[in-house]
């Protein structure tokens, strides 16, 4: 499967972002979606440490749907910590 990058995603994200996307198709749309809103309104660093927190985990083989609600999880452990 081949995707496109969004407009959203900096290149060098992509680099990483959309092999792990293609590595699990039944998911990527929706996993893509989810991000986007998830950041819509957040600045380039927090939208690029969930970006890499996501794709560190679906590159370990977590289900998409799960490495973003971990990766949300991480940022929000690092904020409070």
């Amino acid at each position: 499967m081949r995707m496109d990058r969004p407009e959203w995603v900096p290149a060098p994200a992509w680099a990483r972002l959309g092999p792990a996307l293609g590595g699990q198709p039944a998911h990527a749309l929706d996993a893509l979606v989810d991000l986007e809103a998830a950041t819509r309104c957040w600045d380039a660093a927090p939208r690029a440490r969930l970006l890499e927190r996501f794709s560190a985990r679906a590159e370990a083989g977590v289900p998409l749907p799960a490495a973003f609600i971990l990766a949300l999880s991480d940022l929000m452990d690092a904020a409070h910590e």
